[in-house]
């Protein structure tokens, strides 16, 4: 679908206005289908843009003198301006304070990313996905806000239809009526098609195949909040595996191919059936063997495949995690927190869909003593791929925001572009958060 746009120009004294027009092409993502009314309103795209109409008000905000990470390249001093919640205008050096009634914030020797992206999280603070209605998730959005996370996936374990049901009911309700900090960008379902085999913390008595007469009403709800759901994860080895993989396809979800004991030849038969993503790659799956590959040789040597990684240090070793950003690339490595409720926290006891979780150390783990998720949340994952990993901070940065919008087919988030949401989050030189904007509005700062 083509859309022909107006671009606000603004000069640099920001008293002209000029108006250019661009085309725009929106692509089908998370169950969206690029010619639905529903997508427009969710990317936040106006057939009429307040310069085409001069009784709109049009607010601006100015941020002016960071660093910034833009896609390609960072900017040692730049200014970035924001006019109605887009990006409009990325400037080298520092601009001034017009003192016409924008917004000016000075973020001299402050970093400016676009906002952190995590579509693998199942809760935080105290906050379980798969038990928070529609108010759960605003105070979810808060919290995630809080450590620089713009949008974000709320994650599921394999549970009954009926739990599932209220579940997408309830995130359904809060995207409709909005949420106070990071975007809902539609559930993960860590799903019942999974393998019992290797279902790590998941509840084994709810896993089952796409062929079993259960499925059939988790298909239902799938059909019905197909715009709600961004994301599964399956098994492709088991029954109807490679079936479910071209189903989601269709109906415009991800799928993701996780908790598997799938061999090489499997996953590739996934692959090409168009799974695009891996979920906690080399937890919860057979390691990579020399002589058999299986599932994450699969992973690692696919262009088409993006590979989530638990970045907390403790599911998967730091070294192994540098070594599968130099095999995957940047642009198809997902760090994620899979943060339970105890993420954010130190110590104590929890609930993963039911089951009684220990957080001590800093590691969670089930009472049989299978970890259970993570405690991490995406700013001190950005710390660690920098100080763990000897990742640079423009390509943290990029993994952490760039790179998921991208697996999900987001062109609108996780970039400093013009035109892009102005979904941005202001670090300190030692990256910690400061501020957090969503469409260019501050919904956390720590002043």
């Amino acid at each position: 679908m083509n859309l022909i746009l107006s671009v606000l120009s603004i000069d640099v004294n920001y008293t002209r206005l000029s108006i250019h027009p661009t085309f725009v092409t929106l692509e089908p993502f998370c169950g969206h289908s690029a010619n639905d009314p529903q997508t427009l309103n969710f990317l936040n795209i106006k057939l009429e843009s307040p310069a085409m109409n001069p009784k709109s008000e049009i607010s601006k905000t100015i941020l002016s003198g960071a660093t910034i990470h833009l896609p390609a390249k960072t900017l040692k001093t730049g200014s970035v301006v924001i006019t109605n919640g887009c990006i409009a205008e990325i400037h080298e050096g520092a601009l001034p304070n017009p003192k016409n009634g924008a917004i000016f914030i000075d973020l001299t020797g402050k970093i400016l990313s676009a906002g952190f992206i995590d579509l693998h999280i199942h809760g935080m603070m105290g906050i379980d996905v798969m038990n928070i209605g529609p108010e759960g998730y605003g105070r979810l959005s808060a919290e995630a806000a809080k450590r620089g996370v713009t949008a974000l996936a709320p994650t599921t374990v394999a549970c009954p239809a009926e739990q599932l049901r209220k579940i997408m009911e309830s995130i359904h309700a809060a995207r409709e009526a909005g949420v106070p900090g990071a975007k809902l960008l539609g559930l993960h379902l860590e799903s019942n098609f999974i393998n019992v085999d290797f279902k790590g913390a998941q509840p084994g008595d709810q896993v089952f195949s796409w062929e079993d007469p259960r499925a059939a009403a988790i298909r239902k709800l799938l059909e019905q909040y197909a715009r709600d759901t961004c994301i599964v994860t399956l098994a492709p080895e088991m029954p109807g595996g490679i079936e479910l993989i071209r189903w989601l396809v269709k109906h415009g979800i991800a799928a993701s191919m996780g908790h598997s004991g799938a061999k090489y030849d499997q996953a590739m038969a996934g692959i090409e059936a168009g799974a695009t993503r891996a979920t906690h790659l080399f937890n919860a799956m057979p390691p990579l063997h020399h002589r058999n590959p299986g599932l994450p040789g699969a992973v690692l040597s696919s262009p088409k495949v993006f590979a989530e990684m638990v970045c907390d240090g403790i599911h998967v070793h730091p070294a192994v995690i540098a070594t599968t950003i130099a095999a995957k690339g940047c642009d198809r490595f997902m760090p994620i927190s899979d943060g339970l409720e105890a993420a954010g926290m130190t110590s104590g006891d929890f609930l993963l869909g039911g089951q009684h979780v220990t957080v001590v150390n800093n590691v969670a783990k089930l009472d049989n003593g299978t970890i259970a998720g993570s405690i991490t949340t995406m700013d001190r994952i950005v710390r660690l791929l920098v100080n763990q990993t000897g990742c640079d901070i423009h390509d943290a940065l990029r993994m952490a925001s760039a790179t998921p919008a991208k697996g999900i087919g987001r062109q609108d988030i996780g970039r400093i572009v013009p035109g892009a949401a102005a979904d941005l989050v202001v670090l300190t030189p030692d990256l910690e958060v400061e501020t957090t904007l969503v469409d260019g509005k501050v919904v956390f700062s720590v002043e």
